[in-house]
């Protein structure tokens, strides 16, 4: 069998030793070989994972075919490909996991080969084999091996036979729920849920103790159901400090070594032949790094030997090269504690490639992240002859959080666990008790403020030029780069706000007053009394349309801003140096009430809604109601779970009480902001908050402390 190792050995490790073999972009044909080469490829997959496929092939000269749901028909990969096949509905199930609808897609082009990609049907077995007797050939592994190792709870068995470590755990098929809660309790909390089939993080649960065990194997099952279309579940000894890193990283060549000889031992166990990837734990993956450091396309060597062709390379021959690192650009709401969120990308500029930086997207300027699937906007790779400057390269994304982590010193120096996060959260996030970050947070928005009020007066000024060229030039004077003004100097005003980070997103209004100078510069004062040492000279030059240089007080830097309106609001990002803010400003007429909800959402309770209210963190489909209307529930009960991205989402009380205004039921759509349910408190509870109040307060003369009665008529009043 072909040297597996030269894929296998540059993983992804998670630290805990652990051997499972994950087909992201599934290896190897199967043992027949097409006898003649293929010209047409089926990529039975979306997003960037298809458009990654479909890039080599074209390179290759071979064509390529999309498949697309309702959702994705505008979709990049679609535009991309040479041909494109509606499949189905926008849910997966209906369109990606419809194993028939792509082999007719397949039949009807003229495809002789299939793609899976990674994740939907890559790891099913039963397609693989539908592929092989239909007469295509899949760019995959036999469906034997998938079988084997798709299927985790074989996987381990079989891993286990061939010597390789595992985790403590149960793979059995009987997934009768109380067996499964008894093994729980024999492998010992905290435990491990996970789907034996499917990757990425996709309906696994960590559980600390029985009472969590029912609701998070039920939701694991669904949510395996709805990604992968198979629902068993295994469970795992959960190892509290794992590691999820390349083998690259901070490990001895002896230890990758070894980690190379298990991985060849897993896929020999498996009859595993070709390109494949083998994923590790180790106590104490992704491709397109694996591919920066050996400098190989994977992918072209799974169509090569798809065609009949070998492996290029032995294991002996693939030399590690440098550091890379992969950051994944999510639409997602890192104060809402990473949830994802849906809409128009109404500004994106992509970082330009290189041979030390890479990008993986599906999307462009003004397409749509849809509710259905995986909210993934990019994977930006970079790489380097050493991890620092794998990091000073690496995240020139002006995502807040990357660059936040990457800079950590903790992530510099190698010291990377899955916990990492909530280890340094104090660090990583906003915190208001740190007076000193939060008040260094205002000055930085008021910086940027000030930039982009300079750099919109450039703007807008160069706009005005252009559509007053040659016609109306009697107003010219009045619009020119120094706007006449009689007996003074043009001014403008400018308000614009910020949600301050450090004040639980509190709307912070920056004020300014823009002079225009005779020689073009712009004099910038704070309106504002508290405005610190915002404010100054500012010469601009517009480099084009979305780039600045801005010069003050003999420093240059390069300024990026973007302009978009929703409605009645214009919306504003600036990137300067590390720092990124938006801001909003009023167009026209005063917002509604209505108007300012819509444009700004808060986590669980809407600020324009009464007490008690919970509206929905995202937009999504209901998966399941667990009370009735009239319920009583404590703080912090579920109410109702919520599927978006084929993640789910539980939906708390916020405060104990009875439920009212329930009316969402499974399988109904709700969008972002919109009103679930509300929370009525409790009549005793309300009276006994009331009564602490009165004894606290200071009583001036004449104000009675007599006990207030209880009013039955109140229990069924929303008002108290």
């Amino acid at each position: 069998m072909p040297p597996l190792a030269a894929l296998l050995c540059p993983r992804r490790l998670h630290r805990q030793l652990h051997s499972t073999l994950y087909h992201h972009f599934s290896s190897s044909s199967s043992s027949s070989s097409s006898s003649s080469p293929i010209e047409k490829i089926l990529v039975a997959n979306r997003g960037e994972i298809a458009i990654r496929i479909m890039r080599t092939a074209r390179r290759l000269g071979i064509r390529t075919v999309a498949v697309y749901s309702d959702a994705d028909r505008e979709s990049l990969h679609v535009r991309y490909a040479d041909e494109a096949v509606r499949i189905g509905p926008a849910q997966a199930k209906l369109s990606y996991l419809d194993k028939n609808a792509i082999l007719e897609a397949a039949a009807r082009t003229g495809a002789q080969a299939v793609h899976p990609g990674y994740g939907f049907l890559s790891e099913n077995a039963e397609f693989a084999k539908l592929c092989e007797s239909e007469g295509f050939t899949f760019i995959g592994p036999p469906s034997s091996a998938i079988r084997d190792m798709g299927d985790k709870s074989a996987s381990k068995r079989i891993m286990g036979e061939a010597g390789v470590p595992l985790v403590p755990g149960y793979h059995g098929t009987n997934q009768d729920l109380d067996l499964m809660r008894s093994e729980a309790e024999k492998i010992g909390y905290p435990v491990l849920i996970k789907p034996t089939h499917g990757g990425g993080g996709k309906g696994m649960r960590i559980v600390q103790n029985p009472a969590e065990f029912v609701d998070s194997f039920l939701g694991a099952q669904r949510e395996a159901a709805a990604s992968f279309g198979v629902d068993t579940i295994l469970l795992e000894k959960y190892i509290t400090r794992p590691r999820h890193i390349e083998v690259q990283p901070n490990v001895s060549d002896e230890f990758r070594s070894e980690v190379g000889k298990a991985a060849v031992s897993a896929a020999k166990a498996v009859g595993y032949y070709n390109a494949g990837t083998v994923e590790f734990i180790v106590d104490t993956v992704e491709h397109p790094v694996t591919e920066m450091v050996v400098r190989k396309d994977l992918v072209e060597w799974q169509i090569r030997v798809a065609n009949g062709e070998p492996l290029p390379v032995s294991q002996e021959e693939v030399q590690l090269s440098g550091h890379a690192f992969e950051a994944r650009i999510y639409a997602e709401n890192v104060p809402k504690g990473f949830l994802p969120a849906t809409g128009v990308l109404h500004y994106y500029r992509p970082v330009p490639v290189s041979e030390t930086v890479r990008l993986e997207t599906g999307v462009g300027q003004g397409d749509a992240v849809s509710m259905h699937y995986d909210p993934m906007i990019a994977k930006l790779v970079v790489w380097g002859e050493s991890r620092a400057a794998a990091l000073i390269a690496g995240l020139p994304t002006n995502i807040d959080f990357l660059l936040k982590l990457s800079c950590h010193h903790a992530f510099e120096s190698g010291q990377v666990e899955t916990h990492f996060i909530d280890h340094y959260k104090d660090e990583l996030f906003p915190n208001s008790s740190d007076t000193l970050k939060a008040e260094k947070g205002f000055q930085d928005a008021q910086l940027s403020a000030v930039l982009v009020a300079a750099c919109l007066c450039k703007r807008e000024n160069a706009i005005v030029k252009e559509n007053l060229h040659g016609a109306a030039s009697r107003l010219s004077i009045w619009y020119s780069e120094v706007p006449f003004r009689v007996n003074h100097c043009a001014q403008r005003n400018f308000e614009l706000e910020w949600e301050n980070e450090y004040d639980e997103g509190a709307a912070v209004t920056v004020k300014l007053i823009v002079h225009y100078q005779q020689d073009g510069s712009y004099l910038i004062k704070s309106a504002s009394e508290d405005s610190g040492s915002a404010g100054g000279k500012f010469r601009v030059t517009q480099l084009n349309e979305h780039d600045f240089r801005v010069e003050v007080d003999g420093s240059t830097s390069t300024v990026s801003l973007a302009v978009y309106s929703k409605g009645p609001i214009e919306h504003l990002h600036i990137w300067h140096g590390s720092q990124h803010h938006q801001f909003r400003q009023k167009v026209g007429l005063e917002l509604s009430g209505e108007d300012e909800v819509q444009d700004k959402r808060s986590h669980t309770e809407a600020s324009s809604h009464s007490p008690g209210t919970v509206v929905t963190p995202m937009a999504g489909l209901v998966v399941k109601v667990l009370f009735e209307d009239g319920a009583k529930v404590e703080a912090g009960q579920p109410v109702l779970v919520l599927e978006a991205m084929k993640m789910e989402h539980i939906v708390k009380a916020p405060s104990s009480g009875f439920i009212r205004g329930l009316q969402a039921t499974p399988g109904k759509q709700v969008s972002d902001g919109s009103v679930l349910f509300k929370i009525q408190i409790e009549l005793h509870t309300w009276y006994s908050r009331f009564q602490d109040i009165l004894v606290d307060l200071k009583f001036a003369g004449g104000l009675s402390r007599t006990p207030l009665r209880k009013s039955t008529d109140l229990s069924n009043s929303d008002e108290y």
